[in-house]
């Protein structure tokens, strides 16, 4: 009966450590579950809040092409709202593309702008203002020439981003007609980002809401976010003055004007405000205070068991020991007892 019970002891402590060790085991997956829960979280939180700095991107880029395209426009309003050309009539020089009105639309101060006139039926190249070297004039006159088929009738200008031969080249041209629907010559002048832009960056930022106002609730642009613009070489053109870290940012590329790149990255004081509920709370503390007490149980109940096992096999040990002591002299007792008996 001792041997089985001594069995049926062990048994039964076999079966508590499992559990235990059970129960640690089913506590650390839930622990890790919840932390990759979290990370998804955070991860999908820090996703969406850089796809709202992309689209706010795209936003402010559109919103400044708008303002360049108006410029484009006012420079090229004689060309587009004259009549067509009669047979046998000569295009007007450029020189009216480089009046005072516009001048502070194109290029700077130290880049002397010039503007041309590509005559289509006789080849010829004119131009207004400081005339260009001979090798300029040329890949001025096969720029435009390869481009020239893609100009449609709809068409207000087209822009040309080069960066091949002696300086990178940048050109906006308008199409003038002839009666007839043919093309009847070519007016353009050197296109700058930054002058024809002229001050888009800065009303942009200031005054045009470039994320849902539900979301940003009437915070300025500056508190929300900052703005980087570079032209296709990767000039700086504009950067806000206020410049936040790169953690929430997001970027679009304009096709045209050579290709405008605007990084806006958004404040990250400021994010919470973006996201509904805000972004999720680390609860790593925690999982690991939970985790940590679990441990903690389950080690003071394979303790509480160890000590039990040790009491089991002290009792063991002495019912052991005193059958043996009590064995030798109860066994003399009964034979006197017998001896006496007989």
């Amino acid at each position: 009966m001792d041997g089985m019970s001594a069995r049926l002891t062990r048994s039964r402590a076999t079966i508590l450590v499992a559990v235990l060790l059970l129960t640690m085991a089913l506590a650390a997956a839930l622990a890790y579950e919840a932390w990759r829960a979290e990370r998804s979280h955070s991860a999908t939180a820090e996703r969406t809040l850089r796809d709202y700095a992309a689209f706010a991107a795209w936003e402010y880029t559109a919103s400044s092409k708008s303002h360049m395209y108006s410029n484009i426009l006012f420079v090229f309003s004689p060309v587009m709202h004259e009549d067509p050309l009669h047979p046998g009539e000569a295009p007007e020089p450029p020189a009216f593309l480089l009046r005072k009105s516009v001048r502070e639309k194109l290029c700077s101060a130290e880049v002397s702008p010039y503007a041309f006139l590509l005559d289509l039926e006789t080849g010829e190249l004119t131009f207004a203002g400081v005339t260009p070297s001979p090798e300029q004039q040329r890949e001025i006159r096969d720029a435009v020439l390869a481009d020239l088929p893609r100009y449609e009738p709809d068409f207000g200008y087209r822009t040309i981003t080069r960066t091949t031969g002696t300086k990178p080249l940048s050109l906006v041209y308008q199409v003038k007609w002839r009666m007839g629907g043919t093309k009847a010559a070519v007016y353009g002048i050197e296109f700058c980002v930054r002058s024809m832009a002229g001050g888009a960056f800065e009303t942009v930022m200031a005054k045009s809401a470039v994320l849902p106002p539900a979301l940003t609730k009437g915070v300025p642009n500056d508190s929300l976010f900052s703005v980087v613009v570079r032209d296709f070489e990767g000039n700086l053109l504009y950067q806000s003055p206020i410049q936040y870290p790169q953690s929430y940012a997001g970027e679009h590329a304009l096709d045209a004007y050579g290709g405008l790149r605007t990084t806006i990255a958004i404040n990250p004081a400021i994010a919470d405000r973006l996201l509904i509920g805000g972004r999720p709370r680390s609860r790593l503390w925690l999982l690991g205070a939970l985790l940590g007490l679990t441990g903690v149980l389950v080690t003071i109940g394979l303790l509480q068991l160890r000590r039990e096992q040790e009491l089991v096999r002290l009792r063991e040990d002495f019912v052991a020991s005193v059958s043996h002591e009590l064995r030798t002299p109860l066994a003399q007792v009964r034979m006197f007892a017998e001896t006496l008996s007989a």
